[in-house]
């Protein structure tokens, strides 16, 4: 048996008693650490090669800096930070597919401002404003916002003029993943009428799959994803089997987002059947796949407790919409 030696209790009572002393001499001095190491795999803007080296991540302007300003990359390290500032994050940036195809959307603008308002048009949950004047046109107000959007360090779109009344929106991403783009709009102006078309058209996604191919040498406790398709899903699915195999001894769990409906879902996962993927689902979400899915992981790399269940766990950052 050790002997436990005492700082203030002296050795020599012999009177039975119980005795407690605090002593933290010996105690970690250190603050302690999250030893969670998070891996974001996602497009970026201007991309040379099929893919970038793993970058280890501490700011969202540094993500901006690195793959693009609204770049997928840059607005998921954005999400992570904000739910969980302590994250360990590494980011390996995408280059879009060859014959990827970016989304579009548009606004039309009809008639003369009669009574002044505010003009709102919301993209992927964040608002873009300007004032109506009294008399002002619909072209003048297209420009201004033209102006707004383009100017926005967390925009995942250009803005252009389409014709003189009508807002083009583009996405900086190509792929499907780019039809995930919300459009609204709001308008108090009297006199001037607004016309909505969602984004669409978005077509073929990055490929994940040499990316995570080039990192399966380090190991990463979470790995996330911002896409959905089947193919990039069995991608995620195949690496996590080959890295947690027991003779590689580098256990991972992947995170997707979902926010279609329930029975979708359920679909995507039953075809998937991956005990290490966990796809957060918010149906109806005016944020993205990649948003869900990198606030998800941020905070399961944030949370120690293997035994407490995720749904009792906050994800921030994303809107709160009608549950029906």
């Amino acid at each position: 048996m050790s002997k436990i030696e005492f700082e203030k209790i002296p050795n020599s009572i012999r009177k039975p008693s119980v005795l407690t002393e605090y002593n933290n001499k010996d105690a970690v001095t250190t603050l302690p650490t999250n030893e969670q190491e998070v891996l974001i795999v996602a497009p970026m803007l201007n991309g040379e090669a099929a893919f970038t080296a793993p970058q280890k991540i501490f700011s969202d302007v540094e993500a901006e800096n690195l793959f693009g300003k609204g770049s997928v990359a840059h607005l998921m390290v954005r999400q992570a930070i904000q739910n969980n500032p302590l994250i360990r994050l590494t980011v390996v940036g995408l280059k879009d597919h060859e014959a990827g195809i970016a989304a579009t959307g548009q606004v039309s603008f009809t008639g003369t401002v009669t009574y002044a308002g505010v003009v709102r048009i919301t993209i992927a949950g964040t608002a873009y404003e300007v004032a109506a004047a009294k008399g002002e046109e619909a072209q003048a107000i297209v420009a201004r916002l033209v102006n707004v959007i383009n100017a926005a360090s967390y925009s995942p779109v250009v803005a252009s003029v389409e014709s003189e009344t009508t807002l083009k929106l583009t996405s900086k991403a190509k792929g499907e993943i780019s039809n995930e783009i919300t459009l609204a709009t709001r308008n108090t102006a009297t006199g001037l009428t607004l016309e909505a078309r969602a984004f669409d058209n978005g077509q073929r996604n990055a490929l994940i799959a040499p990316a995570l191919a080039s990192v399966a040498g380090t190991h990463y406790n979470v790995i996330i994803s911002p896409f959905s398709d089947d193919e990039n899903a069995l991608a995620l699915r195949s690496h996590l089997e080959s890295v947690s195999a027991p003779i590689e001894d580098k256990p991972a769990i992947g995170v997707m987002g979902w926010r279609g409906t329930y029975a979708t879902g359920t679909t995507l996962t039953a075809s998937l059947n991956s005990e290490r993927i966990i796809v957060g689902w918010y149906k109806g979400a005016t944020e993205s796949n990649a948003m869900i899915a990198a606030g998800l992981g941020a905070v399961i790399a944030g949370e120690e407790d293997p035994a407490r269940p995720l749904n009792t766990l906050e994800v921030k950052g994303l809107t709160v919409v009608d549950d029906s």
